[in-house]
Formats: C-alpha cells, structure tokens, sequence
C-alpha cells in the first residue's frame, strides 16, 4: 500500500509572500516558507526584526515558518515560525522570542487569505434562533 501525500488547510496565494516579499530578504530564499498571502505583514515584520537583531545577512542554521489553523475560525491561522542561529547569545534570542510572538499576536488579528483586519463580535445567537423560528412559525424552543 502506498501512502499518499496530504495536505490540511494549505496556503492560500503564497506566491504573494515568494514574489512580493521573500525578494526583500534574500537570506530567506533557500528555506521553504509557505505562508498564505493574508500573513505578507506579520511575516514581513519579523523578517525585519531578525534583519535589525542579527544584522541584513543573519547565519541562520534553520528556518521554517508555517501556519496553523485555529478551531472554529474560517479566516484566521497562527504564524508559527521555528529558528535557529549559529550565534548564541541569550539577549538576542530574548529579542527574536519577543519578535516570534509579536508576528504571531498579528496573525491572529487578520485574514490569512486577504490580510484585512478581524472584527470580532459576540453576539447572544439564542435570540436570533428564536426570532427566526417565530418568523417561520416553527414553534417555540
């Protein structure tokens, strides 16, 4: 029996991030970074706060960033990104966690397809259902 690749919730329009942005920062082209299109901002500005960290050509050992789907969210996917350095010093890489976080607070407030920002509203859907139900005379709950 063969196994088949699979793929959950692939990237949407991460060819914006290879064309329009991983250029700018040519350090990054030989990591594979799939990253949908809506996640161009947070993933730019952590790029660029590596660049200021590390300096324009940082001696970075690994890189992946990935995105993951949050549950029962259609339009929103964390920013997950796993690094390393050739140099060790802890102040730095207390500055790059920092960085990390903060591209991933962004994600979770914006499209991952369209990067626009997410409104997010609560409201007491018991009310609606019991509205549309006396709207469709299909009796009470």
């Amino acid at each position: 029996m063969k196994l088949q690749p699979t793929i959950l919730n692939p990237p949407v329009n991460y060819q914006n991030i290879t064309d329009n942005l991983l250029p700018y920062f040519s350090w990054s082209e030989r990591w594979k970074i799939k990253i949908s299109g809506g996640l161009a901002v947070p993933l730019g500005s952590l790029f660029s706060d590596i660049e200021e960290i590390f300096g324009h050509e940082p001696d970075i050992n690994f890189l992946r960033a990935v995105e993951e789907s949050v549950d029962d969210e259609l339009f929103l996917r964390r920013l997950c990104v796993f690094i390393n350095f050739e140099e060790d010093n802890r102040a730095k890489y207390a500055a790059l966690e920092y960085a990390i976080n903060k591209a991933k607070r962004h994600s979770e407030t914006i499209c991952f397809r369209c990067g626009s920002k997410l409104l997010h509203e609560y409201v007491d859907d018991e009310g609606l259902v019991s509205k549309y139900f006396e709207e469709q005379n299909i009796g009470s709950m």
